[in-house]
């Protein structure tokens, strides 16, 4: 399936709105409904059995600076 992803911020709804209303039927337009970061404890944190991160892009940055990031699926 090829498209992309918009990933927009919680503090934009209107950006959601207008994407979701504006974008095409292969792409998905969803909302970023995290609130902090998931490890909170600065532990050493067991090795991971994957060979590499399953993000290929750090997005944070464009939903601070935006209100919303793009991702190709």
């Amino acid at each position: 399936m090829a498209g992309v992803l918009f990933i927009v911020s919680a503090t934009t709804p209107g950006i959601y709105t207008y994407l979701k209303l504006t974008s095409k039927s292969e792409d998905a337009v969803i909302l970023d409904r995290r609130k902090v970061d998931r490890r909170r404890s600065h532990q050493g944190v067991t090795p991971e059995r994957r060979n590499g991160e399953r993000r290929h892009r750090h997005v944070m940055t464009d939903l601070q600076k935006y209100g919303w990031a793009l991702v190709r699926r």
